[in-house]
């Protein structure tokens, strides 16, 4: 399934939020979203709630959503997206 990049900015955006602790808006999301969203906050209380253990969900996801995911997320080098903390653990490695 091919997914527009706004979409993916959407989905980001909210993952960044959830991250931070505000779930607003998460439950309205597809099963398929919620998965990606959860990978990418790395929330795996929310993936529990709707039955996801982390590689289930990761598999649940098609494979343009996985690129994304881990290109976006992997080491949060993308800094409009990156955690605080995770911006400071790269800094302080480098």
């Amino acid at each position: 399934m091919k997914v527009h990049m706004d979409k993916f900015e959407y989905l980001d955006e909210l993952a960044n939020r959830i991250a931070a602790g505000d779930v607003r808006g998460f439950h309205a999301l597809s099963s398929g979203e919620k998965c990606y969203v959860a990978l990418a906050a790395n929330n795996q209380a929310l993936l529990e709630e709707d039955g996801y253990t982390i590689v289930q969900a990761f598999v649940r996801l098609d494979a343009d959503w996985r690129v994304h995911l881990l290109t976006t997320w992997r080491y949060a080098s993308v800094q409009a997206f990156a955690r605080p903390e995770w911006t400071s653990a790269r800094r302080a490695a480098q």
